[in-house]
């Protein structure tokens, strides 16, 4: 008589082997955008490999370079630790299938494959386990583990580094909801500087005008009332406000 086995619920495997189930990663992202600003674009890299944070490393020096400790090291320096038998085990459902021998925690060796093969583990699917104890000086590659980060990105009209993103100055105001605010600041700011240029050029000439006389209109432009909505800080600074006049100069142009 042949023996049959099965795996209890909750695993998964062929009965001589079960892997515990694995629980797909949940989207970082679907709450509270996984901390990003609220107009980055989220995206979680942990979520959307199909190797629950683990990957297979291999040393430069090529195939079968690294013993345990080795291994050990080399998974560090990449932030990394060895993968543990069950993260390699939830890997290998989640698609990982490489017929390559590598160390994991606790000094074990082994691969994951996702279909039969005779040139590979003798057609077993499931994780192929050299037997214990493996000779901690034997070379192999290895199986790492790392939590992988949440990626955010600005979009377009924002700067930032994803985590927070503050809109550029002539973006925001033009594409407000309140348009007369950018009119108002538009007018204010022309009309300021029209106003230094006419008192430079009588009393001092051109070349003599202070350049940062325009501080008024920077001024002007906080007294401004955003919408209550209106998230995004706007700061000017003291010595690009010639530029932001010359800006906005341009915007009445077009």
């Amino acid at each position: 008589n042949e023996r049959e086995c099965e795996c209890l619920p909750g695993y998964v495997g062929n009965g001589v082997q079960c892997l515990e189930k694995v629980e797909p990663p949940v989207d970082r992202c679907l709450e509270e955008n996984g901390g990003c600003d609220p107009v980055a674009t989220c995206s979680d890299l942990h979520y959307h490999a199909n190797t629950a944070g683990v990957f297979h490393l291999r040393s430069p020096e090529g195939r079968y370079k690294m013993n345990f400790t080795q291994a050990d090291i080399a998974c560090q320096a990449e932030s990394a630790t060895l993968a543990t038998f069950k993260q390699l085990g939830d890997a290998q459902q989640l698609g990982m299938h490489l017929c390559v021998a590598g160390w994991i925690e606790g000094g074990r060796v082994g691969y994951p494959t996702r279909f039969p093969s005779t040139n590979c583990g003798d057609n077993h699917v499931g994780l192929v386990m050299y037997k214990d104890p493996v000779d901690q000086s034997s070379k192999y590659d290895a199986y790492c583990y790392r939590l992988k980060e949440v990626s955010c990105s600005c979009p377009q009209g924002y700067v930032g580094n994803g985590d927070f993103c503050n809109g550029v100055l002539t973006s925001v105001l033009a594409t407000n909801g309140n348009f007369s605010i950018f009119y108002k600041l538009q007018a204010a700011l022309k009309a300021l500087a029209a106003q230094r240029n006419s008192a430079c050029a009588a009393t001092m000439g051109a070349w003599h005008c202070d350049p940062h006389a325009t501080d008024m209109a920077v001024a002007r432009f906080h007294t401004l009332p955003l919408p209550d909505n209106e998230r995004t800080v706007i700061r000017c600074s003291v010595m690009a406000s010639s530029a932001v006049v010359r800006s906005f100069q341009n915007l009445g142009e077009v």
